[in-house]
């Protein structure tokens, strides 16, 4: 009998297992799916109702106990990024929002996705006035009469402070400030900082010393800076991990996960002014009935920065938000983590998704959301054009069989690549159009695209690169309407002039990668095709000699210094080389110019490379006029240009 119910008691529990984590659906799917033939067959379960403030603390509380039990998203249990306020804080009405004109920009400027949306860098370039970060430390320099100049640095220190002492014990409080990125505004410079804190008990029992921490903090926050003087101004918390930064006219748009609601006493998201902290209202966070695979808040905090610095903010209950896309209208979130399970008889199949929430920049008010088939893995897979949605997605779908209807056997099946266009309208956004098949081949997914107005291009890839030309002019109808074929796979594009596409990415041989390269690729007449010969950058592996190249493009594509209308691309570059167990790093900064006339249309004009005996890095080219500057971790290299070539010129110190 002990047997027999050990037995039972095993089934009962497989059975239990394999139960958890299935959403219920009337869609109906192919018993034996097919390469591109799911969005027929499967509809995405979205969310019901529109979404709706909460009432009260208590709504909230209860709200998240039911995500807990209804989701097939993914958890994230990372707590990194986010601050808690100690018991004593006394916390303030939030104020209201004013309007500020809007800035301009010359010269140089950030690679940015879109165009007047500003995105954080290292060096940001504004009428004469250049801002540098490096180790840590902040500089201003001017650009006057031709050259450029330091006139001020600041450095981010560490800080020790003695909060508490007794007979036998002292307790320290410690912060660390670590630059990470900035913004020019009208009046401000705008440094993004992470700041690490902890307390510190020095303990000294029977003639020894000993040491513990505690009470670790972590907060994403902002110092403002007088643009003129670099002059502290203000300093800004927010609450919770950063997800991206922007900068619109002299708004600043920050979105940030904030995970701690159900760990830390049900505290809510908050921001902080100077020593000030101030907590979301009830009636700043939101949710959306029948929603239940959110675990967090994503919090959206507007703040102008004029003459008065002032804070809007919105807190909706949401699953992780790992991405995002921001024109000057929305805000997209992305959680592409997500995944959509439909069972029939003995098989279920597992297909990805993508969650998306849009937020309306001017009022921080919620658009709407929907759920794509398969993953918006990298944000220029996204875009927005006269109130038309655009996404690419990517995927493979999961087969699990049950046999006597408890023991799961796992496949896979075809990956897919989908392009799907969307319509905000007045009831919410709505699918309008799809193309289910044709961008790639069997067993290819994307690898990049890029939306410029009614065209997209996108690379597909498993031993050729295919790059596609999709005609969104209709955007009920878009159409492939060309592909052409080349070795290798672009990972990121760059629009140049009205009809020409550069493709940065690797090159591969017998599906190896052996370098990378860069190709132009002409798109005029709604087709593609390469124009002259790649630039290729072989790697070497031979006779235990082996190299490997990681540039900018291929990370951190608005790292690149983008000049298009001198013709000019460059970036930074790490090489790393390996022989006989010695290893050796190579670092330099290529600057490229393009002649589409030629057969080789993209030819290396300048190439420094950063001294082996040296520490600095070589890490960003800007440009004002017709100066060129090169930035390391000490000096400036600066050059002049003479039609297609850069003279150099005389070093400046930054110290």
């Amino acid at each position: 009998m002990k047997k027999i119910s050990y037995g039972l008691l095993f089934i009962l529990c497989l059975l239990f297992v394999c139960s958890c984590g299935k959403t219920n659906t009337s869609t109906k799917p192919r018993v034996d799916p097919t390469y591109g033939k799911y969005p027929s067959e499967i509809t995405i379960d979205q969310p019901q109702g529109d979404y709706q403030l909460f009432s009260s603390k208590e709504e909230i509380i209860s709200f998240f106990n039911k995500s807990t039990s209804y989701t097939n998203t993914r958890k994230d249990t990372s707590n990194a990024g986010t601050a808690i306020p100690g018991d004593s804080v006394e916390y303030e009405a939030s104020p209201s929002p004013t309007n500020a004109e809007p800035g301009s920009s010359e010269a140089y400027q950030t690679n940015n996705q879109v165009k007047g949306v500003d995105e954080a860098d290292l060096i940001k370039v504004k009428d004469n006035k250049v801002c540098y970060l490096s180790n840590n430390v902040l500089f201003l320099l001017e650009y006057v009469e031709g050259s450029l100049k330091v006139v001020n640095k600041i450095k981010f220190e560490s800080h020790e402070e003695l909060v508490q002492e007794a007979e036998n014990a002292k307790i320290y409080h410690y912060t660390s400030d670590y630059a990470k990125d900035l913004f020019l505004s009208d009046r401000y410079v705008v440094v993004r900082y992470s700041s690490n804190e902890y307390d510190r008990c020095e303990m000294k029992e029977d003639g020894t010393t000993s040491y513990a921490t505690a009470n670790y903090k972590h907060s994403t926050n902002f110092k403002l800076f007088d643009i003129e003087t670099l002059q502290e101004v203000k300093t800004i918390k927010t609450s919770g991990s950063n997800v991206s930064i922007r900068l619109i006219d002299n708004d600043l748009y920050v979105v940030n996960n904030y995970t701690e609601f159900l760990r830390n006493h049900y505290l809510l998201p908050y921001y902080g002014i100077d020593d000030v902290l101030y907590e979301a209202s009830v009636d700043h966070i939101a949710y959306c009935p029948g929603f239940y695979n959110a675990y967090y808040f994503v919090s959206i905090y507007k703040i102008n920065l004029g003459s008065e610095i002032d804070i809007q903010n919105l807190h909706v209950a949401s699953p992780y938000i790992n991405n995002l896309y921001v024109n000057e209208d929305n805000i997209y979130l992305i959680n592409s983590w997500s995944y959509q399970n439909v069972r029939e008889d003995n098989i279920e199949y597992q297909y990805p998704t993508s969650k998306v929430l849009v937020i309306n920049t001017s009022s921080l008010q919620l658009v709407g959301d929907f759920t794509t088939i398969g993953t918006i893995s990298d944000r220029y897979w996204i875009d927005e054009e006269n109130g038309y949605i655009r996404t690419v997605t990517t995927g493979r779908v999961y087969k699990i069989k049950y046999y006597f209807d408890l023991f799961p056997f796992y496949s896979a099946d075809e990956i897919f690549n989908y392009l799907t266009i969307y319509q905000i309208t007045d009831d919410g956004i709505k699918q309008v159009s799809m193309i289910k098949e044709g961008i790639g081949k069997p067993g290819e997914s994307i690898r990049s695209a890029r939306f410029n107005g009614d065209v997209v291009t996108v690379v597909t890839f498993v031993n050729t690169d295919p790059i596609y030309y999709i005609d969104l002019s209709d955007p009920l109808n878009p159409v492939i309407t060309s592909a052409f074929e080349i070795s290798g796979y672009s990972v990121y594009q760059l629009p140049y002039l009205d009809h020409y596409v550069i493709g940065f990415g690797y090159e591969v041989e017998d599906n190896r990668t052996i370098g990378y390269k860069i190709t132009l690729f002409d798109i005029s007449n709604k087709e593609v095709k390469a124009v002259g010969n790649s630039y290729t950058y072989l790697y070497t592996n031979t006779n235990n000699r082996y190299n490997y190249v990681q540039p900018d493009f291929i990370y951190n594509p608005k790292a690149m210094l983008v000049d298009l209308s001198h013709d000019f691309f460059g970036y930074h570059e790490y090489e790393y080389n390996y022989s006989n167990y010695n290893y050796r790093q190579t670092e330099r900064y290529v600057l490229f110019h393009i002649d589409p006339t030629s057969e080789n249309p993209i030819q290396v004009i300048l190439k420094e490379e950063a001294s082996r005996n040296s520490n600095n890095t070589l890490c960003r080219m800007i440009y004002i006029n017709d100066d060129y500057y090169l930035f390391d971790d000490a000096k400036v290299l600066s050059y002049k240009r003479e039609s297609a070539k850069l003279v150099p010129g005389q070093s400046i110190s930054l110290y």
